[in-house]
């Protein structure tokens, strides 16, 4: 793999100029106003939540990522973005489940292995099909899969979960029809994805601070 390589992976990109994918490029800036608007929201409450806080880095982290493949396009930048991702998703997935279903850090350590399993399995199945897009099937279904399993002891969570799903359904959607529109539409619908995952960040960090405060034990009061 040469490190130096032009990747032209979307509509926008016509060459190797830094700026050559604008949209693509400044849509990132919506990942910061996620994080931003995260800890806004904990300070506002005067909560502490490190994993919380932790996972509004990450969102920063995919922002810096993003921006960085969208201006240089190089494999290099397309791994890190690709990799950005990946690394939030696994973390979100593993508080959520750590949050939501009590089953300890052994638990929802092996849940999220099992999670990692299945996406990857399922982007084998429909890479053909797919491209990229189907290694976010996995993900994208697990969504709902906790909408359903947590529907029974908690429909506002569960409510919000299918929400978030219904979201990056439209975000995935978006992903995949960009190079099947270059002709009438030259930018492409890649800064979509930007902008509606920036969007399911928030929706997911939010459900994983209300799920700590849902199973948070009451205060003992005095008699």
């Amino acid at each position: 793999m040469d490190p130096t390589q032009l990747v032209v992976a979307y509509c926008e990109r016509l060459d190797g100029a830094f700026w050559a994918e604008p949209a693509n490029a400044i849509s990132n800036m919506t990942f910061f106003m996620t994080t931003v608007g995260i800890l806004w929201a904990l300070f506002r409450k005067r909560r502490f939540d490190a994993p919380v806080i932790g996972l509004s880095a990450l969102v920063a982290l995919i922002g810096v990522s993003s921006f960085l493949f969208h201006t240089l396009a190089t494999p290099l930048t397309s791994a890190l973005d690709i990799l950005s991702i990946a690394i939030f998703i696994l973390a979100v997935f593993f508080f959520a489940i750590l949050r939501l279903f009590k089953i300890g850090l052994t638990g929802a350590t092996l849940v999220t292995v099992g999670f990692l399993g299945l996406s990857w399995f399922l982007s084998l199945l429909l890479g053909p099909k797919l491209g990229l897009s189907a290694m976010y099937i996995g993900p994208l279904i697990s969504l709902f899969a906790i909408a359903l399993t947590i529907a029974p002891n908690n429909r506002k969570i569960a409510l919000g979960f299918f929400m978030t799903g219904l979201m990056f359904t439209l975000s995935v959607i978006f992903l995949t029809m960009d190079q099947q529109f270059c002709d009438w539409f030259p930018i492409g619908t890649h800064f979509m994805w930007h902008v509606l995952n920036a969007v399911v960040a928030y929706m997911l960090l939010r459900l994983v601070i209300y799920a700590k405060q849902v199973n948070q034990p009451a205060p003992n009061h005095p008699a």
